[in-house]
């Protein structure tokens, strides 16, 4: 289907999409490690806890080498991870029982084809305008803004690990996803009569027997 007019579009691409830490990692990655690395090359201790993981590693061959110096005393297996990946300028991606370090580009183009999401936002009370200017700097270089003034909607399209933190600023300016509030008024029941207020009153055999109702 393609609506009769032409939502504008805005993308933010100036920046780079921030590193994402699968906390979930936390709970799979419980083991403590204890070791202590003076001027080695952060994949070669990448391979050297590969045997120690519960889980598959990967390590990109296109990660760039990185002398670094690290010590670990009794440290949790998911923060000797990230503090590697952090140390060796590496971006995690956690899939399929799967961890990998890569260099940017692959995580972004991982990002891009398999963790991209599109969610819509009731925009009826706010200036289309203002929700540009107050999202730009939230939305990552894989995220589009698009503004459906016909339906009052923005299309939001971003890296679904980006939503938290765009829903926040959204539920602070008092948007939120659409919903429908049904009101219904009661004005009178008695005993005798029913009024036809748009519905069947079910309960009419009951409500006879009742020698008065009030509400």
């Amino acid at each position: 289907y393609t609506p009769p007019y032409s939502p504008t579009a805005e993308t933010t691409a100036s920046k780079k999409i921030p590193r994402y830490q699968f906390p979930e990692l936390r709970f799979i990655l419980t083991n403590t490690i204890n070791g202590n690395f003076e001027n080695v090359d952060f994949r070669y201790i990448l391979n050297f806890l590969k045997k120690q993981l519960p889980i598959n590693l990967y390590v990109s061959p296109q990660l760039s080498p990185k002398t670094i110096s690290v010590n670990f005393k009794d440290t949790q297996m998911y923060d000797a991870i990230i503090s590697l990946a952090t140390l060796g300028d590496a971006y995690i991606i956690y899939t399929n029982n799967t961890l990998m370090l890569l260099n940017y580009s692959e995580y972004e183009k991982m990002l891009e084809e398999n963790f991209v999401s599109t969610r819509i936002y009731d925009i009826r009370f706010l200036d289309t305008k203002d929700i540009k200017e107050i999202l730009k700097p939230y939305i990552t270089p894989l995220g589009t803004i698009t503004l459906d003034k016909e339906n009052n909607t923005a299309i939001i399209r971003d890296v679904i690990f980006n939503f938290d933190k765009i829903e926040n600023v959204l539920k602070e300016i008092g948007i939120s996803p659409k919903v429908v509030m049904i009101k219904v008024d009661i004005i009178q029941i008695d005993r005798d009569d029913t009024i036809d207020y748009g519905f069947d009153l079910a309960l009419d055999n009951v409500i006879k027997n009742i020698p008065t109702v009030s509400l």
